[in-house]
């Protein structure tokens, strides 16, 4: 048994390597810590403990602390938006936030490229399980 990757996987991972290399020296200030999103994510399942209700994850994001809530835009890195003149109630979804600078926008915020997942312990795990079935 052997735990190489796969052609397909190098393949996609070296594509996913050069994508990422293009956005970095496309914006060099983008912000690492949500990699040029604007937003953290976090999933939970919502229902109380002992209830018996089916298992379901809701996702909930708030605006990076290190960009977005500082009024920097995430992809070009320049301060565009002064907070203290933003009104969380008066916002509307409807209107996203938008960067005059770079066009970075809210509703489509053209991220750091993610990493390609590599699904080669799959295989690895079912010849480990099942033998080499030579298919």
């Amino acid at each position: 048994m052997t735990n190489e990757h796969t052609e397909l996987c190098k393949q996609q991972h070296t594509r996913s390597a050069i994508e990422r290399a293009r956005y970095v020296a496309r914006w060099p200030e983008y912000c690492i810590y949500c990699e040029g999103e604007g937003k953290m994510c976090y999933t939970y399942d919502p229902s109380p403990p002992g209830v018996s209700l089916s298992p379901g994850y809701m996702e909930d994001c708030d605006p990076c602390p290190e960009c977005l809530a500082q009024g920097v835009c995430p992809r070009c890195g320049k301060e565009v938006w002064a907070w203290e003149d933003w009104d969380y109630e008066d916002y509307s979804n409807d209107d996203p936030l938008t960067c005059p600078l770079c066009g970075w926008s809210e509703s489509n915020p053209d991220c750091l490229p993610a990493e390609a997942e590599c699904l080669c312990w799959v295989g690895w795990e079912q010849e480990a399980t099942y033998g080499d079935l030579g298919c």
